[in-house]
């Protein structure tokens, strides 16, 4: 099925939104560093400085759409567009990328490593790994009756949001594609399947 430009982009929408969101790269942080020496301190900038230590920077340059860094305990920047593993312009999962630096960073050995399967330049394989990582910390978080509630809301809220947009929208091809009512494990694994057999000409073409 050749789909546009739009079609594919609506089948990510919703996991670059709640991989985007503050709250849920905390919560993903909370769940897998209980230490709170090992949780990293976030900050939002225009204007990067040549060292940080232990964060996640949330770079906005000129006001424009921001990208997440991740600096390491030693100060190493894990960047996601000089890494190559993210196509430079593209804003679409900066954040995994940055989580699962940091991840790695902290050795936590019930984390696999997901780290070692980003390539340089190989942006579906990286879409894919990207999709993998949330299938796989869903499913954790899921297993979670307190982080179980409180991800339902989250994307309760999303949908409302997705609803409420297109409440106002005119034209129908720009609709937000709505989520399933039920959200779990199941609903969650359906739908990142659809990414993920979509991954290549999402890679390519959005």
């Amino acid at each position: 099925m050749n789909l546009g430009r739009a079609e594919l982009s609506a089948k990510i929408q919703w996991l670059i939104d709640i991989a985007g969101s503050k709250n849920v790269i905390e919560a993903v942080i909370h769940y897998f560093t209980k230490c709170k020496k090992q949780k990293p301190r976030f900050l939002q900038t225009d204007v990067l400085r040549t060292k940080y230590t232990n964060k996640l920077v949330f770079y906005t340059k000129d006001g424009e759409t921001g990208h997440w860094i991740y600096f390491d305990r030693k100060g190493v920047e894990w960047n996601s567009y000089k890494l190559l593993h993210q196509q430079e312009g593209t804003n679409q999962f900066c954040q995994t990328f940055a989580l699962i630096y940091l991840l790695k960073d902290r050795g936590i050995p019930m984390v696999p490593r997901f780290s070692a399967r980003l390539d340089p330049n190989s942006w579906n394989n990286n879409l894919c790994v990207a999709v993998d990582f949330w299938r796989w910390t869903f499913h954790f978080m899921f297993d979670n009756p307190v982080i179980n509630t409180w991800l339902n809301n989250v994307f309760l809220e999303l949908n409302a949001s997705y609803k409420l947009y297109n409440s106002k929208c005119q034209r129908i091809s720009n609709h937000m594609k709505l989520l399933p009512e039920r959200i779990d494990k199941f609903a969650i694994d359906d739908l990142l399947d659809d990414i993920f057999i979509h991954s290549e000409f999402i890679a390519s073409r959005t």
